[in-house]
């Protein structure tokens, strides 16, 4: 878009709202391939779908920090940035049970 008026152009944010989950979604198969997307799961690898997305954030960055100690967690939550971490918050809490 550009503003003709002040010879700005505004570039939009490249991780908007959709595109959070979409990008999520394309992270997830890392997620999935312990946590189920259908909802199901037990005691050792808990289902994550539905999470709010506050939740799921601040766990991984427990997990990040060495608060949970999941050795397998600490590594996948330190591999994640701040956006994939958004992302994936953002498609896990859009995910609903299927079991």
């Amino acid at each position: 878009m550009v503003l003709a008026a002040m010879g700005l152009m505004i570039i939009p944010d490249p991780l908007a709202a959709d595109d959070l989950f979409d990008y999520g979604a394309y992270l997830s198969s890392e997620c999935t391939s312990c946590h189920r997307l259908d909802g199901g799961g037990d005691i050792t690898i808990p289902p994550i779908i539905g999470w709010p997305e506050d939740i799921f954030i601040q766990t991984i960055d427990r997990y990040r920090r060495g608060v949970l100690t999941n050795a397998i967690m600490q590594n996948v939550a330190r591999s994640l940035g701040e956006e994939e971490t958004a992302a994936l918050a953002r498609f896990f809490s859009q995910q609903e049970n299927r079991e």
